[in-house]
């Protein structure tokens, strides 16, 4: 009776030691790394030599058994050549493992830092995307020419003359005294798939202002555009040198 029980017990920390190390082979089976499928690279338009650039890039996952990974870029400022990728991880040799077959989309914000001023070589690694990068010389030393409103959300609508109507949304801080109010929203666009978004905003000191007793928490800015059309770039500034990227298919 006690060798029976003696083996089942054994029995069981076998199975279960099993068990342990088959996870354990599982869990340190890392998925493979893989150049992302990037299609698309977006410079805006509108960088000084003040500016953090940034360069995104697009594409899309064929199924659900694809993760974004690490981004990376070199550049060489003797020959104004910038080198960005961008790395994925494939999960799909794993055990167990159910992949959907949808198209997963993906945008990547790089930052490549300062760089001078002039025309820059931009070349996506894995592909085969060149893009022209023009940097301009900086009017002020500040991080930014303008103040801009905390701009959260943007979208497109087709209005009844052909043109576009841009709406974009935020939240204004909050001020001991004054308010921060939107000014004036500037449109600039690289002439194929970016459209460069300035939320001019202003800082106004006196709480008994007209202008801040009209102003509320959340704040809402219109501004009718020339129509894009087809997969485009909205790229809207905001403070500290930071941007908001929105891809948006236009209508």
């Amino acid at each position: 009776m006690r060798n029976s029980i003696g083996n089942c017990v054994i029995a069981g920390m076998l199975t279960l030691s099993m068990g342990f190390t088959t996870a354990t082979l599982l869990a340190s089976n890392p998925p493979k790394e893989i150049f992302a499928p990037v299609e698309r690279a977006f410079v805006p338009f509108g960088f000084d030599d003040n500016d953090n650039v940034e360069i995104l890039l697009q594409g899309n996952f064929t199924d659900t058994c694809f993760r974004v990974g690490p981004t990376g870029y070199t550049v060489d400022k003797d020959k104004r050549h910038i080198m960005v990728w961008a790395k994925a991880y494939d999960y799909s040799q794993q055990e167990e493992t159910y992949c959907l077959d949808v198209l997963t989309p993906f945008l990547l914000k790089i930052g490549v830092g300062i760089l001078s001023e002039g025309t820059w070589q931009v070349d996506v690694v894995g592909s085969h995307i060149t893009q022209t990068l023009s940097i301009t010389k900086s009017k002020t030393s500040s991080p930014d020419e303008f103040l801009y409103a905390p701009v959260t959300m943007a979208s497109v609508k087709e209005l009844a003359n052909g043109k576009q109507e841009l709406t974009i949304t935020g939240q204004f801080p909050r001020f001991v005294s004054g308010c921060m109010i939107l000014k004036e929203i500037r449109e600039y666009r690289n002439p194929k798939d970016v459209i460069v978004i300035l939320p001019i905003a202003e800082i106004i000191d006196d709480s008994q202002d007209p202008r801040c007793l009209q102003v509320k928490p959340s704040f809402e800015g219109k501004l009718e555009i020339e129509p894009m059309h087809g997969v485009g770039l909205l790229h809207i500034r905001v403070s500290n040198g930071n941007s908001q990227n929105l891809l948006v298919d236009f209508p």
